[in-house]
């Protein structure tokens, strides 16, 4: 849940890019979503 509030927040402020670990946030629209587990693999 806190990651969804920072998510919403991150979008009323109009950031681009969301970094998270949370896989369910991938959804997101309106803002790019990172998930950091995925980046750091890569």
């Amino acid at each position: 849940m806190p990651d969804a509030i920072h998510g919403a927040t991150a979008i009323l402020n109009g950031c681009e890019t969301f970094l998270t670990n949370d896989k369910r946030l991938e959804s997101l629209s309106g803002i790019n979503v990172v998930i950091l587990s995925n980046f750091l693999s890569s």
